[in-house]
């Protein structure tokens, strides 16, 4: 801590710190923390360091949370100025010294907002409750059959915490904005929307965070300007143009009214083999040195087709094959397999399918 006290207005003070620590990670962590208002995360703080990467936070035990919608605790557990049980100098320390950079600030309290405006707001989590719930509606009678007599449980008092722990959400959201300005000395705040024409995938960020939606739809704060970004991050589409006519990728908003935008992106011409190829098998690992395992491509025709100028994506992982030396038989079909991405692979030619 006196290390992060000393250096915090140094000008090499942010590239110190994220040599360290992912510092976006450890801002979602505090937001989402903070944003539940979880008193009891002062003693359950869980982090870890990858081989070769920084150091990241996990939320840990939660059940102590969504109680205290109308308490600053973005205050008690960034900047206090009291200390109580749930906010000890050990839980505050870093966020607390982090802060006092004015740019690090400024990012902590968009990355808040952006948050808000995308996953972290009552719609969001009313929608995923309700869905949840829907899935385990037919077990709850048997449920309630086996604790009633041990816990007093039953579908009253359970569908009663449900509803409470709604409106907490929506109470949360009612003082968010009061308890980001009063903790920051923040000014006005105006509403941005941003959205895309399609809104199958999820383009648009702030600041280049690594959290992506396809709609913003909440409020900033005006003396605080920030990027606005979009990627081409589904090789089905292109971006084109912001609705106002812009055409970068990346622009500055500095907000002194109301803003609406739109994302406009083109649907990238569909492959004329588009009907006479298809991918019967992929399995895929979610790992990054082994992210493909197996893929089978199979030749719907009669006759050979070339796979000259055909590319393979799979937009999660990220992955690009370019296919274009290889060609499969009529009624046939090719397989690659591979222990790992970055070895070599080796398709495989099969005999034809009787599928």
């Amino acid at each position: 801590s006196s290390d992060l006290q000393s250096s915090s207005e140094k000008p090499d003070f942010i590239n110190l710190i994220k040599d360290s620590i992912d510092i976006e990670n450890y801002f979602n962590y505090q937001i989402f923390e903070t944003y539940i208002t979880n008193i009891d995360s002062r003693g359950n703080v869980r982090f870890f360091k990858p081989n070769g990467g920084r150091w990241k936070w996990v939320v840990y035990d939660a059940d102590q949370a969504c109680t205290y919608a109308e308490t600053n605790f973005i205050k008690m557990r960034s900047l206090p100025d009291k200390r109580l049980w749930y906010n000890p100098t050990y839980t505050t320390t870093i966020l607390e010294h982090l802060l006092k950079n004015d740019t690090l600030r400024n990012r902590f309290i968009t990355q808040y907002c952006y948050l808000n405006a995308t996953y972290l707001n009552a719609d969001y989590f009313s929608q995923s409750l309700d869905e949840r719930a829907s899935k385990i509606k037919d077990e709850l009678p048997r449920h309630f059959n086996r604790r009633k007599n041990l816990y007093g449980e039953d579908m009253e008092s359970w569908t009663k915490k449900f509803n409470e722990l709604k409106k907490y959400f929506l109470d949360r959201d009612s003082n968010l904005l009061d308890d980001l300005r009063l903790t920051f000395n923040c000014d006005s705040a105006f509403h941005l929307s941003v959205k895309q024409n399609y809104s199958n995938f999820n383009a648009v960020t702030i600041n280049q965070s690594s959290v992506f939606s396809n709609r913003i739809n909440g409020y900033f704060f005006s003396h605080i300007p920030f990027e606005l970004n979009v990627v081409n991050n589904n090789h089905l589409y292109k971006f084109n143009r912001w609705s106002d006519g812009v055409k970068e990728l990346n622009r500055k908003i500095d907000l002194s009214t109301n803003l609406d935008l739109e994302a406009v992106f083109s649907h990238l011409p569909s492959s004329i083999r588009k009907d006479s190829i298809s991918i019967r098998r992929c399995y895929l690992n979610y790992s990054k040195k082994q992210n493909l395992c197996f893929i089978e491509l199979f030749n719907n025709n009669d006759n050979p087709v070339s796979l000259k100028g055909i590319r393979l994506y799979e937009d999660v992982n990220h992955i690009d094959l370019d296919l274009s030396e290889y060609k499969i038989d009529g009624k046939s079909s090719i397989d690659r397999k591979s222990t790992r991405l970055n070895s070599s692979h080796e398709w495989i030619s099969r005999m034809p399918s009787s599928a």
